[in-house]
Protein backbone atom coordinates (compact mmCIF):
# COMPACT_ATOMS: atom_id res chain seq x y z
CA UNK A 1 0.00 0.00 0.00
CA UNK A 2 1.29 3.46 -0.92
CA UNK A 3 1.78 5.83 2.02
CA UNK A 4 1.43 9.60 1.67
CA UNK A 5 2.70 11.77 4.52
CA UNK A 6 0.65 14.93 4.99
CA UNK A 7 2.31 17.80 6.86
CA UNK A 8 0.59 20.57 8.77
CA UNK A 9 0.98 22.87 11.75
CA UNK A 10 0.06 21.62 15.22
CA UNK A 11 -3.03 23.70 15.99
CA UNK A 12 -6.55 22.32 16.26
CA UNK A 13 -7.43 24.39 13.22
CA UNK A 14 -4.58 22.95 11.15
CA UNK A 15 -5.67 19.42 12.07
CA UNK A 16 -9.28 20.26 11.15
CA UNK A 17 -8.10 21.53 7.77
CA UNK A 18 -6.21 18.29 7.11
CA UNK A 19 -9.35 16.28 7.94
CA UNK A 20 -11.40 18.51 5.62
CA UNK A 21 -9.02 17.99 2.72
CA UNK A 22 -8.47 14.27 3.31
CA UNK A 23 -12.18 13.42 3.53
CA UNK A 24 -12.87 13.30 -0.24
CA UNK A 25 -9.25 12.34 -1.05
CA UNK A 26 -9.46 9.15 1.02
CA UNK A 27 -12.73 8.27 -0.68
CA UNK A 28 -11.10 8.65 -4.12
CA UNK A 29 -7.96 6.70 -3.21
CA UNK A 30 -8.99 3.90 -0.82
CA UNK A 31 -5.76 1.98 -1.41
CA UNK A 32 -3.52 4.86 -0.30
CA UNK A 33 -2.56 5.21 3.36
CA UNK A 34 -2.44 8.83 4.54
CA UNK A 35 -0.54 9.75 7.70
CA UNK A 36 -0.13 13.15 9.28
CA UNK A 37 3.09 14.78 10.49
CA UNK A 38 3.08 17.89 12.67
CA UNK A 39 5.64 20.61 11.87
CA UNK A 40 6.12 23.61 14.16
CA UNK A 41 6.60 27.01 12.57
CA UNK A 42 8.25 30.16 13.90
CA UNK A 43 4.85 31.71 14.50
CA UNK A 44 3.89 28.69 16.63
CA UNK A 45 7.08 28.57 18.70
CA UNK A 46 7.41 32.34 19.28
CA UNK A 47 4.37 33.61 21.17
CA UNK A 48 6.02 36.72 22.63
CA UNK A 49 7.01 38.77 19.56
CA UNK A 50 4.24 41.29 18.94
CA UNK A 51 3.84 40.91 15.17
CA UNK A 52 4.10 38.07 12.67
CA UNK A 53 6.20 40.32 10.42
CA UNK A 54 8.82 40.49 13.17
CA UNK A 55 8.68 36.70 13.62
CA UNK A 56 9.16 36.19 9.87
CA UNK A 57 12.14 38.55 9.85
CA UNK A 58 13.76 36.64 12.70
CA UNK A 59 13.16 33.23 11.11
CA UNK A 60 14.20 34.37 7.64
CA UNK A 61 10.94 33.37 5.96
CA UNK A 62 7.20 33.11 6.47
CA UNK A 63 6.02 32.81 10.07
CA UNK A 64 3.61 30.01 9.13
CA UNK A 65 5.08 28.10 6.18
CA UNK A 66 8.91 28.11 6.10
CA UNK A 67 9.59 24.95 8.14
CA UNK A 68 6.84 23.02 6.37
CA UNK A 69 8.21 23.99 2.96
CA UNK A 70 11.68 22.85 4.01
CA UNK A 71 10.28 19.48 5.11
CA UNK A 72 8.49 19.14 1.78
CA UNK A 73 11.61 19.97 -0.24
CA UNK A 74 13.65 17.50 1.81
CA UNK A 75 11.11 14.71 1.22
CA UNK A 76 10.15 14.39 4.90
CA UNK A 77 6.51 14.90 3.87
CA UNK A 78 4.72 14.49 0.54
CA UNK A 79 2.11 17.24 0.76
CA UNK A 80 1.35 20.21 3.03
CA UNK A 81 -2.11 21.48 3.93
CA UNK A 82 -2.00 25.23 4.62
CA UNK A 83 -4.42 28.05 5.08
CA UNK A 84 -3.97 29.68 1.68
CA UNK A 85 -3.76 33.12 3.27
CA UNK A 86 -0.64 32.05 5.22
CA UNK A 87 1.36 31.29 2.08
CA UNK A 88 3.66 33.83 0.39
CA UNK A 89 2.57 34.93 -3.09
CA UNK A 90 5.57 33.20 -4.70
CA UNK A 91 6.49 29.53 -4.34
CA UNK A 92 10.01 28.38 -3.42
CA UNK A 93 11.79 26.74 -6.34
CA UNK A 94 10.78 23.10 -6.60
CA UNK A 95 7.34 23.51 -5.00
CA UNK A 96 3.90 24.02 -6.51
CA UNK A 97 0.30 24.52 -5.43
CA UNK A 98 -2.36 22.04 -6.41
CA UNK A 99 -5.64 23.44 -7.68
CA UNK A 100 -7.41 25.07 -4.73
CA UNK A 101 -10.19 22.78 -3.44
CA UNK A 102 -13.55 23.91 -4.80
CA UNK A 103 -15.18 24.14 -1.38
CA UNK A 104 -14.13 27.35 0.36
CA UNK A 105 -15.16 28.40 3.83
CA UNK A 106 -16.57 31.84 4.66
CA UNK A 107 -14.00 34.45 3.58
CA UNK A 108 -15.20 37.14 5.98
CA UNK A 109 -13.64 38.37 9.20
CA UNK A 110 -15.77 38.10 12.32
CA UNK A 111 -16.06 40.18 15.46
CA UNK A 112 -16.44 38.14 18.64
CA UNK A 113 -17.59 39.58 21.95
CA UNK A 114 -19.67 42.41 20.53
CA UNK A 115 -21.01 43.84 17.30
CA UNK A 116 -19.09 46.86 16.04
CA UNK A 117 -21.91 49.36 16.61
CA UNK A 118 -22.43 48.07 20.17
CA UNK A 119 -18.82 48.67 21.26
CA UNK A 120 -18.55 51.64 23.66
CA UNK A 121 -16.23 54.54 22.91
CA UNK A 122 -12.64 53.55 23.63
CA UNK A 123 -13.41 49.83 23.64
CA UNK A 124 -10.42 47.50 23.57
CA UNK A 125 -10.36 45.21 20.52
CA UNK A 126 -7.81 42.45 20.06
CA UNK A 127 -6.04 41.77 16.76
CA UNK A 128 -2.42 41.66 15.66
CA UNK A 129 -3.05 42.06 11.91
CA UNK A 130 -2.13 45.49 10.45
CA UNK A 131 -4.88 45.03 7.82
CA UNK A 132 -7.55 44.50 10.46
CA UNK A 133 -6.23 47.31 12.66
CA UNK A 134 -6.29 49.78 9.76
CA UNK A 135 -9.79 48.85 8.64
CA UNK A 136 -11.22 48.90 12.16
CA UNK A 137 -9.75 52.32 12.92
CA UNK A 138 -11.10 53.62 9.61
CA UNK A 139 -14.59 52.60 10.77
CA UNK A 140 -14.14 53.36 14.48
CA UNK A 141 -11.14 55.64 15.17
CA UNK A 142 -12.06 55.75 18.86
CA UNK A 143 -11.22 52.08 19.45
CA UNK A 144 -8.07 50.93 21.23
CA UNK A 145 -6.29 48.17 19.34
CA UNK A 146 -4.64 45.51 21.50
CA UNK A 147 -2.12 43.19 19.77
CA UNK A 148 -2.92 39.52 20.30
CA UNK A 149 -1.56 36.37 18.67
CA UNK A 150 -2.00 32.65 19.00
CA UNK A 151 -4.44 29.93 18.08
CA UNK A 152 -8.17 30.54 17.90
CA UNK A 153 -9.31 29.28 21.36
CA UNK A 154 -6.71 31.32 23.33
CA UNK A 155 -7.63 34.45 21.39
CA UNK A 156 -11.30 33.88 22.21
CA UNK A 157 -10.19 33.42 25.81
CA UNK A 158 -9.06 37.05 25.87
CA UNK A 159 -12.74 37.98 26.13
CA UNK A 160 -12.73 36.64 29.71
CA UNK A 161 -10.75 37.32 32.86
CA UNK A 162 -9.52 40.35 34.78
CA UNK A 163 -7.98 42.00 31.70
CA UNK A 164 -10.76 41.00 29.31
CA UNK A 165 -11.00 42.66 25.92
CA UNK A 166 -14.30 44.00 24.63
CA UNK A 167 -13.99 42.15 21.33
CA UNK A 168 -11.54 40.19 19.17
CA UNK A 169 -11.35 39.85 15.39
CA UNK A 170 -10.94 36.37 13.89
CA UNK A 171 -11.48 34.69 10.54
CA UNK A 172 -14.99 33.28 10.29
CA UNK A 173 -13.54 30.27 8.44
CA UNK A 174 -11.43 29.18 11.40
CA UNK A 175 -14.31 29.57 13.82
CA UNK A 176 -16.59 27.53 11.55
CA UNK A 177 -14.03 24.76 11.07
CA UNK A 178 -13.63 24.45 14.84
CA UNK A 179 -17.37 24.45 15.51
CA UNK A 180 -17.09 27.83 17.26
CA UNK A 181 -19.49 29.74 15.00
CA UNK A 182 -21.65 30.49 18.06
CA UNK A 183 -18.88 32.84 19.28
CA UNK A 184 -19.42 35.21 16.34
CA UNK A 185 -21.18 38.45 17.28
CA UNK A 186 -20.99 39.97 13.80
CA UNK A 187 -19.71 39.02 10.37
CA UNK A 188 -17.83 42.05 9.03
CA UNK A 189 -19.17 42.73 5.50
CA UNK A 190 -16.64 42.34 2.68
CA UNK A 191 -17.67 45.59 1.01
CA UNK A 192 -16.44 47.61 4.02
CA UNK A 193 -13.94 45.20 5.61
CA UNK A 194 -11.82 43.38 3.05
CA UNK A 195 -10.48 39.98 4.19
CA UNK A 196 -7.00 38.67 3.56
CA UNK A 197 -6.50 37.25 0.02
CA UNK A 198 -7.20 33.52 0.10
CA UNK A 199 -8.94 33.64 3.48
CA UNK A 200 -11.18 30.62 3.98
CA UNK A 201 -9.45 28.56 1.26
CA UNK A 202 -6.96 25.71 1.68
CA UNK A 203 -3.55 25.82 0.03
CA UNK A 204 -2.26 22.35 -0.90
CA UNK A 205 1.47 22.39 -1.54
CA UNK A 206 3.51 19.62 -3.23
CA UNK A 207 6.88 19.16 -4.91
CA UNK A 208 6.95 19.99 -8.60
CA UNK A 209 8.22 16.48 -9.37
CA UNK A 210 5.39 14.87 -7.40
CA UNK A 211 2.90 12.71 -9.31
CA UNK A 212 0.15 14.86 -7.74
CA UNK A 213 1.52 17.99 -9.45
Amino acid sequence: MTTVIVGSRASRLARAQVREWLGPIRARFPHVRFTQRIILEGGDEDRTTATLAAVAKTSGGSAFSTNQESALLEGAVDVIVHSLKDLPTSMPEGLALLTTPARRQDARDALCGSALTDLPKGARVGTGAPRRIGQLLALRPDLEMVPIRGNVPPRLGRLRGVDALDAVVLAAAGLNRLGLHHAISEHLPIDTFLPSPGQGALGIQVREDSEAA
